[in-house]
């Protein structure tokens, strides 16, 4: 299975794989970020607790690549 994986990606677009592969990461990135600015404006604690709750999520998505 490995090889015809690597055949796959030898013969197919290895930039358009990296481009998607950044993407992927600055989204995961730009949610933490966006987060972390609801988080600040949460209208009380709870709201901003589960707010934090899913930027940790993302954090970890993040931490994955």
């Amino acid at each position: 299975m490995y090889s015809s994986m690597n055949q796959s990606i030898n013969n197919g677009d290895m930039s358009q794989f990296v481009t998607d592969l950044q993407n992927a990461i600055d989204s995961e990135y730009n949610a933490i970020q966006c987060y972390e600015k609801m988080a600040k404006q949460a209208s009380n604690k709870k709201e901003m607790e589960q707010i934090l709750e899913i930027r940790e999520d993302e954090m970890k998505h993040y931490e994955q690549f």
